[in-house]
């Protein structure tokens, strides 16, 4: 059985490398806090299918053309 976590985090950006470095500030940020969360960075392409597994999604701006197709509850942009 998997773990639980309080959120779950998907950072989306043109690559997911970028983002990569958010994550680890963010998951380093929340350990400091006590918050159990799990954050993840995906390349733009892989977005709409990894938020089936997110609590919430945020989307880098040079990925503005992604928004204009994806209308999903889920996604703020950052």
């Amino acid at each position: 059985m998997g773990r639980n976590y309080y959120e779950t985090y998907l950072l989306a950006c043109s690559s997911g490398m970028s983002t990569s470095l958010l994550v680890k500030k963010m998951e380093e940020e929340a350990e400091g806090r006590g918050i159990d969360v799990k954050i993840w960075a995906v390349a733009q392409n892989k977005a709409v299918k990894e938020l089936e597994n997110a609590s919430k999604g945020s989307l880098h701006p040079l990925v503005n053309q992604l928004i204009k197709n994806i209308k999903h509850p889920k996604i703020s942009l950052c």
